[in-house]
């Protein structure tokens, strides 16, 4: 969780750390990018996403953003520090072919 002087929530990373600890009780890696890399987790192909995988987006270099599956196609995900965390479709732009499972 982050907090500063005006701002208290989650980041991305910090509430895909959060929910595989809720989970699974696994304490993983606090930025996305070391996230993906976690050896307490492993990789399988998007189209066998299930909820709670982690989904990685990069930006043709290094990854960006995390969520976590929440259902077909749908993730749970803080888009920006400080913002609300909300339920959207996975974005196809970015998204990455592996998801991280860490159960």
């Amino acid at each position: 969780m982050l907090s500063g002087a005006h701002t208290v929530g989650f980041d991305c990373s910090g509430l895909a750390q959060y929910a595989v600890y809720q989970g699974t009780h696994k304490k993983i890696a606090r930025v996305a990018g070391a996230q993906y890399a976690d050896h307490q987790c492993h990789h399988v192909p998007y189209a066998q996403h299930q909820p709670g995988d982690l989904v990685f987006f990069n930006d043709g270099g290094s990854i960006h953003h995390v969520a976590v599956i929440s259902g077909h196609d749908r993730m749970v995900h803080a888009p920006h520090t400080g913002d609300h965390v909300r339920e959207a479709a996975v974005y196809v732009k970015g998204r990455m072919d592996l998801v991280t499972r860490c159960w």
